[in-house]
Protein backbone atom coordinates (compact mmCIF):
# COMPACT_ATOMS: atom_id res chain seq x y z
CA UNK A 1 0.00 0.00 0.00
CA UNK A 2 1.78 3.19 -0.68
CA UNK A 3 1.76 6.22 1.48
CA UNK A 4 -0.72 8.24 0.35
CA UNK A 5 -3.50 5.29 -0.01
CA UNK A 6 -2.36 4.78 3.79
CA UNK A 7 -3.21 8.51 4.86
CA UNK A 8 -6.42 7.87 2.89
CA UNK A 9 -7.70 4.94 4.96
CA UNK A 10 -6.37 6.25 8.12
CA UNK A 11 -8.13 9.62 8.12
CA UNK A 12 -11.29 8.75 6.07
CA UNK A 13 -12.50 5.11 5.89
CA UNK A 14 -14.84 4.07 9.15
CA UNK A 15 -14.87 0.92 8.60
CA UNK A 16 -10.87 0.94 9.70
CA UNK A 17 -10.78 -1.91 12.64
CA UNK A 18 -9.05 -1.43 15.81
CA UNK A 19 -6.24 -3.40 14.58
CA UNK A 20 -5.52 -1.97 11.41
CA UNK A 21 -5.44 1.70 13.50
CA UNK A 22 -2.79 0.25 15.91
CA UNK A 23 -0.54 -0.93 13.14
CA UNK A 24 -1.16 2.05 10.92
CA UNK A 25 0.30 3.87 14.26
CA UNK A 26 2.99 1.91 14.24
CA UNK A 27 4.22 2.25 10.95
CA UNK A 28 3.86 6.22 11.31
CA UNK A 29 6.09 6.34 14.02
CA UNK A 30 8.88 4.04 12.70
CA UNK A 31 8.74 6.40 9.74
CA UNK A 32 8.80 9.56 11.51
CA UNK A 33 12.18 8.22 13.45
CA UNK A 34 13.58 7.23 10.33
CA UNK A 35 12.88 10.62 8.56
CA UNK A 36 14.65 12.08 12.02
CA UNK A 37 17.63 9.90 11.83
CA UNK A 38 18.62 10.60 8.44
CA UNK A 39 18.52 14.40 9.12
CA UNK A 40 21.46 14.20 11.82
CA UNK A 41 23.99 12.33 9.99
CA UNK A 42 26.88 14.50 7.81
CA UNK A 43 28.35 13.02 4.87
CA UNK A 44 31.97 13.80 5.34
CA UNK A 45 33.84 13.24 2.02
CA UNK A 46 37.29 14.13 3.72
CA UNK A 47 39.59 16.66 5.90
CA UNK A 48 43.25 18.19 5.87
CA UNK A 49 45.19 20.32 8.43
CA UNK A 50 45.35 24.00 7.75
CA UNK A 51 48.88 26.02 8.85
CA UNK A 52 49.62 29.67 9.17
CA UNK A 53 50.78 32.60 11.18
CA UNK A 54 53.05 35.70 10.70
CA UNK A 55 56.42 36.12 9.83
CA UNK A 56 58.58 36.73 13.34
CA UNK A 57 60.76 39.67 12.38
CA UNK A 58 63.24 40.83 14.85
CA UNK A 59 62.86 44.07 16.54
CA UNK A 60 63.82 47.24 15.13
CA UNK A 61 65.66 49.93 17.17
CA UNK A 62 65.34 53.92 16.87
CA UNK A 63 67.36 56.41 18.48
CA UNK A 64 65.22 59.55 19.43
CA UNK A 65 67.29 60.94 21.82
CA UNK A 66 70.69 61.46 23.35
CA UNK A 67 71.71 63.30 26.27
CA UNK A 68 74.75 63.71 28.49
CA UNK A 69 75.28 64.87 32.12
CA UNK A 70 78.62 66.38 31.99
CA UNK A 71 80.26 67.48 36.05
CA UNK A 72 76.48 66.78 36.99
CA UNK A 73 75.46 70.25 36.27
CA UNK A 74 73.03 70.64 38.75
CA UNK A 75 72.81 66.89 40.82
CA UNK A 76 69.15 67.15 40.60
CA UNK A 77 68.11 65.06 38.07
CA UNK A 78 64.66 64.09 37.34
CA UNK A 79 62.05 63.32 34.91
CA UNK A 80 60.99 66.93 33.71
CA UNK A 81 62.51 70.35 32.41
CA UNK A 82 65.63 69.89 34.12
CA UNK A 83 68.75 68.33 32.04
CA UNK A 84 70.86 66.61 34.43
CA UNK A 85 70.12 62.85 34.34
CA UNK A 86 69.42 60.75 38.11
CA UNK A 87 72.41 59.81 40.18
CA UNK A 88 75.35 61.46 38.54
CA UNK A 89 78.23 62.75 40.32
CA UNK A 90 81.34 64.88 39.81
CA UNK A 91 84.53 63.08 38.49
CA UNK A 92 87.44 63.13 41.09
CA UNK A 93 89.94 66.30 39.76
CA UNK A 94 93.31 67.22 40.58
CA UNK A 95 96.08 69.74 39.19
CA UNK A 96 95.70 68.11 35.99
CA UNK A 97 92.86 65.94 35.50
CA UNK A 98 89.10 66.32 36.04
CA UNK A 99 86.20 68.44 34.66
CA UNK A 100 84.64 72.15 34.46
CA UNK A 101 81.17 72.99 33.15
CA UNK A 102 81.86 75.28 30.64
CA UNK A 103 78.74 74.94 28.57
CA UNK A 104 76.63 71.86 29.60
CA UNK A 105 77.86 70.55 26.56
CA UNK A 106 80.72 69.00 24.48
CA UNK A 107 82.62 69.36 21.50
CA UNK A 108 83.70 65.48 21.46
CA UNK A 109 81.84 62.27 23.48
CA UNK A 110 84.03 61.20 26.26
CA UNK A 111 82.63 60.79 29.83
CA UNK A 112 84.90 60.34 33.43
CA UNK A 113 83.88 58.23 36.13
CA UNK A 114 80.39 59.24 37.80
CA UNK A 115 79.41 61.61 33.87
CA UNK A 116 76.48 59.77 32.44
CA UNK A 117 74.95 59.17 29.00
CA UNK A 118 70.72 58.78 28.77
CA UNK A 119 69.61 57.28 25.38
CA UNK A 120 66.03 57.39 24.60
CA UNK A 121 64.53 54.94 21.49
CA UNK A 122 61.66 53.36 19.85
CA UNK A 123 61.67 49.65 20.12
CA UNK A 124 59.41 47.99 16.79
CA UNK A 125 57.97 45.16 15.74
CA UNK A 126 55.37 43.81 13.12
CA UNK A 127 54.31 41.11 15.44
CA UNK A 128 52.57 44.37 17.67
CA UNK A 129 53.79 46.10 21.25
CA UNK A 130 53.21 43.04 23.04
CA UNK A 131 55.62 40.91 21.75
CA UNK A 132 58.74 43.25 22.97
CA UNK A 133 59.71 42.05 26.14
CA UNK A 134 62.59 44.07 26.93
CA UNK A 135 65.64 46.98 26.10
CA UNK A 136 69.43 46.69 27.58
CA UNK A 137 72.38 49.30 26.90
CA UNK A 138 75.05 47.40 25.28
CA UNK A 139 78.94 48.44 25.87
CA UNK A 140 81.35 46.54 23.62
CA UNK A 141 78.65 43.74 23.30
CA UNK A 142 78.14 43.25 27.16
CA UNK A 143 75.11 44.46 28.65
CA UNK A 144 75.66 46.97 31.59
CA UNK A 145 72.22 48.32 32.06
CA UNK A 146 68.36 47.49 31.88
CA UNK A 147 66.25 50.21 30.01
CA UNK A 148 62.97 51.47 31.68
CA UNK A 149 59.74 50.89 29.50
CA UNK A 150 58.65 54.66 29.60
CA UNK A 151 55.33 54.36 26.96
CA UNK A 152 52.81 54.94 29.37
CA UNK A 153 53.83 58.48 29.22
CA UNK A 154 53.79 58.69 25.25
CA UNK A 155 50.90 60.69 24.68
CA UNK A 156 52.27 63.28 27.48
CA UNK A 157 55.61 63.36 25.50
CA UNK A 158 53.52 63.39 22.02
CA UNK A 159 51.37 66.85 23.05
CA UNK A 160 55.05 68.35 24.53
CA UNK A 161 53.43 69.28 27.53
CA UNK A 162 56.69 66.70 29.19
CA UNK A 163 60.39 67.25 28.06
CA UNK A 164 62.45 64.00 28.44
CA UNK A 165 65.35 65.42 30.67
CA UNK A 166 65.43 69.26 28.98
CA UNK A 167 64.38 68.28 25.46
CA UNK A 168 60.93 68.49 23.74
CA UNK A 169 60.71 65.39 22.10
CA UNK A 170 57.46 65.62 20.61
CA UNK A 171 58.97 66.31 16.83
CA UNK A 172 60.99 63.63 16.90
CA UNK A 173 57.96 61.24 18.04
CA UNK A 174 56.16 62.21 15.57
CA UNK A 175 58.62 61.02 12.54
CA UNK A 176 60.39 58.50 14.00
CA UNK A 177 60.22 55.55 13.57
CA UNK A 178 59.30 55.85 9.91
CA UNK A 179 55.96 54.60 8.31
CA UNK A 180 55.58 50.83 8.55
CA UNK A 181 54.51 50.65 4.65
CA UNK A 182 53.41 52.70 2.32
CA UNK A 183 50.17 54.97 2.59
CA UNK A 184 50.89 55.03 6.27
CA UNK A 185 52.09 57.84 8.22
CA UNK A 186 55.29 57.93 10.24
CA UNK A 187 55.87 58.58 13.62
CA UNK A 188 55.48 56.20 16.87
CA UNK A 189 52.76 54.47 17.11
CA UNK A 190 51.78 52.30 20.04
CA UNK A 191 50.08 49.20 18.52
CA UNK A 192 53.79 48.52 17.15
CA UNK A 193 56.18 50.26 19.18
CA UNK A 194 57.52 50.82 22.89
CA UNK A 195 59.65 53.89 24.43
CA UNK A 196 62.19 53.11 26.76
CA UNK A 197 64.62 55.14 28.58
CA UNK A 198 67.92 53.93 29.52
CA UNK A 199 70.50 55.57 31.55
CA UNK A 200 74.59 54.58 31.97
CA UNK A 201 77.21 55.96 34.79
CA UNK A 202 80.33 56.14 33.44
CA UNK A 203 82.54 53.77 36.45
CA UNK A 204 86.16 53.73 37.04
CA UNK A 205 86.68 49.93 35.26
CA UNK A 206 85.42 52.04 32.16
CA UNK A 207 88.26 53.27 29.91
CA UNK A 208 88.87 53.71 25.92
CA UNK A 209 86.61 54.28 23.57
CA UNK A 210 83.39 51.80 23.86
CA UNK A 211 81.05 50.81 21.56
CA UNK A 212 77.48 51.62 23.06
CA UNK A 213 73.80 50.53 21.24
CA UNK A 214 70.53 49.45 23.04
CA UNK A 215 69.56 45.52 22.02
CA UNK A 216 65.72 45.27 22.19
CA UNK A 217 64.14 41.59 22.55
CA UNK A 218 61.01 40.17 21.22
CA UNK A 219 58.98 37.19 22.79
CA UNK A 220 61.25 34.76 20.84
CA UNK A 221 64.35 36.00 21.97
CA UNK A 222 65.08 37.81 18.51
CA UNK A 223 67.15 40.62 18.94
CA UNK A 224 67.11 44.26 17.43
CA UNK A 225 70.06 46.37 17.97
CA UNK A 226 70.51 50.74 17.34
CA UNK A 227 72.96 52.13 15.40
CA UNK A 228 76.33 51.64 17.12
CA UNK A 229 78.27 55.20 18.45
CA UNK A 230 81.60 55.34 20.17
CA UNK A 231 81.62 57.00 23.04
CA UNK A 232 85.54 57.69 24.89
CA UNK A 233 85.33 56.35 28.70
CA UNK A 234 88.00 57.96 31.37
CA UNK A 235 90.14 59.25 28.88
CA UNK A 236 93.24 60.72 29.95
CA UNK A 237 94.64 64.09 30.34
CA UNK A 238 98.00 64.76 28.26
CA UNK A 239 99.61 67.77 28.97
CA UNK A 240 102.82 68.55 27.11
CA UNK A 241 104.47 71.49 28.82
CA UNK A 242 108.22 72.53 27.41
CA UNK A 243 109.92 75.96 26.40
CA UNK A 244 110.95 77.04 23.22
CA UNK A 245 114.96 76.36 24.08
CA UNK A 246 114.30 73.03 26.11
CA UNK A 247 115.31 74.77 29.04
CA UNK A 248 113.40 76.49 32.40
CA UNK A 249 112.23 79.42 31.94
CA UNK A 250 114.97 82.11 32.03
CA UNK A 251 115.09 86.05 32.56
CA UNK A 252 118.02 88.37 31.44
CA UNK A 253 120.74 89.70 33.84
CA UNK A 254 118.90 92.15 35.79
CA UNK A 255 119.53 94.41 39.48
CA UNK A 256 117.25 95.59 42.39
CA UNK A 257 114.55 97.44 41.13
CA UNK A 258 114.46 96.38 37.62
CA UNK A 259 112.06 94.54 35.22
CA UNK A 260 113.76 92.12 33.13
CA UNK A 261 111.74 89.73 30.39
CA UNK A 262 112.24 85.94 29.75
CA UNK A 263 114.69 84.81 26.73
CA UNK A 264 112.22 82.15 26.05
CA UNK A 265 108.72 81.20 26.11
CA UNK A 266 106.69 78.58 27.91
CA UNK A 267 104.52 76.29 25.54
CA UNK A 268 101.39 73.98 26.32
CA UNK A 269 100.53 71.29 24.03
CA UNK A 270 96.72 69.79 24.29
CA UNK A 271 97.72 66.48 23.84
CA UNK A 272 94.64 64.47 25.81
CA UNK A 273 93.09 60.84 24.43
CA UNK A 274 89.96 61.23 23.50
CA UNK A 275 90.13 63.91 21.75
CA UNK A 276 89.41 66.16 25.31
CA UNK A 277 89.21 69.74 25.42
CA UNK A 278 91.07 71.75 28.07
CA UNK A 279 90.32 74.56 30.11
CA UNK A 280 93.61 75.92 31.02
CA UNK A 281 94.96 77.89 34.12
CA UNK A 282 98.38 79.20 35.58
CA UNK A 283 100.17 79.63 38.82
CA UNK A 284 103.42 79.30 40.08
CA UNK A 285 105.60 78.64 43.30
CA UNK A 286 107.50 81.52 45.19
CA UNK A 287 111.72 81.61 44.34
CA UNK A 288 114.06 80.27 46.63
CA UNK A 289 117.12 80.84 46.37
CA UNK A 290 120.03 78.08 46.13
CA UNK A 291 122.62 80.06 47.62
CA UNK A 292 122.76 81.74 51.73
CA UNK A 293 121.99 83.99 53.05
CA UNK A 294 119.19 85.09 50.70
CA UNK A 295 116.70 88.19 51.35
CA UNK A 296 114.24 89.42 48.66
CA UNK A 297 112.50 91.86 50.10
CA UNK A 298 111.01 90.57 53.52
CA UNK A 299 112.33 86.72 54.09
CA UNK A 300 114.21 84.39 52.10
CA UNK A 301 111.89 83.65 49.24
CA UNK A 302 111.01 86.15 46.26
CA UNK A 303 107.43 86.07 46.51
CA UNK A 304 105.57 85.84 43.17
CA UNK A 305 102.29 87.40 43.12
CA UNK A 306 103.29 91.08 43.55
CA UNK A 307 101.24 93.28 43.50
CA UNK A 308 104.32 95.49 42.87
CA UNK A 309 106.85 93.27 42.25
CA UNK A 310 107.30 89.18 41.19
CA UNK A 311 106.58 87.80 38.21
CA UNK A 312 103.97 88.66 35.63
CA UNK A 313 102.59 86.55 31.77
CA UNK A 314 100.64 87.06 29.10
CA UNK A 315 99.54 84.32 26.59
CA UNK A 316 98.22 83.46 23.30
CA UNK A 317 96.29 80.70 21.97
CA UNK A 318 95.97 80.40 18.19
CA UNK A 319 96.30 84.28 16.74
CA UNK A 320 94.58 85.57 19.92
CA UNK A 321 96.94 87.07 22.25
CA UNK A 322 96.24 88.80 26.06
CA UNK A 323 98.08 91.54 25.50
CA UNK A 324 97.82 92.86 29.18
CA UNK A 325 100.56 91.27 32.00
CA UNK A 326 98.69 89.30 34.80
CA UNK A 327 100.72 88.33 37.90
CA UNK A 328 101.37 84.89 38.54
CA UNK A 329 99.51 83.61 41.30
CA UNK A 330 99.76 81.02 44.39
CA UNK A 331 97.93 77.96 44.40
CA UNK A 332 95.28 76.97 46.66
CA UNK A 333 93.82 73.81 46.82
CA UNK A 334 91.08 74.75 49.39
CA UNK A 335 89.54 77.02 46.71
CA UNK A 336 87.02 75.53 44.13
CA UNK A 337 87.63 75.34 40.24
CA UNK A 338 85.72 77.92 38.19
CA UNK A 339 85.56 79.38 34.72
CA UNK A 340 88.07 82.70 35.74
CA UNK A 341 90.08 80.84 38.33
CA UNK A 342 90.54 77.15 39.29
CA UNK A 343 92.33 76.85 42.97
CA UNK A 344 94.08 80.07 42.70
CA UNK A 345 95.35 79.25 39.23
CA UNK A 346 93.80 82.33 36.44
CA UNK A 347 93.07 81.59 32.90
CA UNK A 348 95.87 81.83 30.27
CA UNK A 349 94.04 84.69 28.60
CA UNK A 350 92.19 86.16 30.99
CA UNK A 351 91.25 89.51 29.14
CA UNK A 352 90.27 87.93 25.75
CA UNK A 353 86.86 88.27 26.11
CA UNK A 354 86.15 85.66 23.29
CA UNK A 355 86.60 82.86 26.05
CA UNK A 356 83.72 84.26 28.35
CA UNK A 357 86.45 84.69 31.31
CA UNK A 358 88.13 81.05 30.92
CA UNK A 359 90.78 80.04 28.52
CA UNK A 360 90.18 76.73 26.15
CA UNK A 361 93.12 74.49 24.52
CA UNK A 362 91.57 72.70 22.12
CA UNK A 363 92.55 69.09 21.54
CA UNK A 364 96.03 69.00 20.07
CA UNK A 365 96.22 73.17 19.75
CA UNK A 366 99.00 75.02 21.53
CA UNK A 367 99.31 77.46 23.66
CA UNK A 368 102.72 79.99 24.34
CA UNK A 369 103.42 82.28 27.43
CA UNK A 370 105.61 84.95 28.02
CA UNK A 371 107.29 86.34 31.68
CA UNK A 372 108.70 89.11 33.08
CA UNK A 373 110.41 89.39 36.24
CA UNK A 374 110.09 92.75 38.34
CA UNK A 375 113.24 92.57 41.78
CA UNK A 376 112.15 93.87 44.55
CA UNK A 377 114.36 95.88 46.56
CA UNK A 378 116.38 94.84 48.33
CA UNK A 379 116.67 91.81 46.82
CA UNK A 380 119.82 89.43 47.47
CA UNK A 381 120.52 85.84 46.23
CA UNK A 382 120.25 82.95 43.67
CA UNK A 383 116.40 83.04 43.19
CA UNK A 384 116.84 79.76 40.62
CA UNK A 385 114.27 77.17 42.80
CA UNK A 386 110.58 78.07 41.53
CA UNK A 387 108.20 76.51 38.79
CA UNK A 388 105.28 77.82 36.94
CA UNK A 389 102.35 75.55 37.84
CA UNK A 390 99.71 74.85 34.86
CA UNK A 391 96.11 73.75 35.85
CA UNK A 392 93.82 71.80 33.29
CA UNK A 393 90.44 69.94 33.51
CA UNK A 394 88.08 68.68 30.56
CA UNK A 395 85.27 70.36 29.49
Amino acid sequence: MSINSFYHNFLFSDKMNSRKMILSGTILSLFAIAVLTVAVQPAIAGSTDIEGGPVNEKPQVYLIKKVFDICDQTGTGELSDSTPLPGGSVPPSGEQYGCVDFLGDRFNQYLFTGEQVGILVAVRTSNGAEDIVKADMSLDGDLKVKCNDITADWDTYKSGALKWFGHDVSGDLAVQPPARTGGEPQGFDPRFDKLYMCVYTATESDSGEVTVTVVAEDQQGETGESVPDQIWFNPEILIDVFTSDGGPVAFEEGSSGMTVYSTNTMKIKNEAEGGVDLAVWLAGTDLVSSTGPAKCPDSNILDVEGPETGIQYRCKIGTMFNNPWNWVPNPNDKLACELDKCQGATPLTPDVTVYDDGSYLLNGHTAECWFRLTYPIPCVGLFDQGKILVFARAI
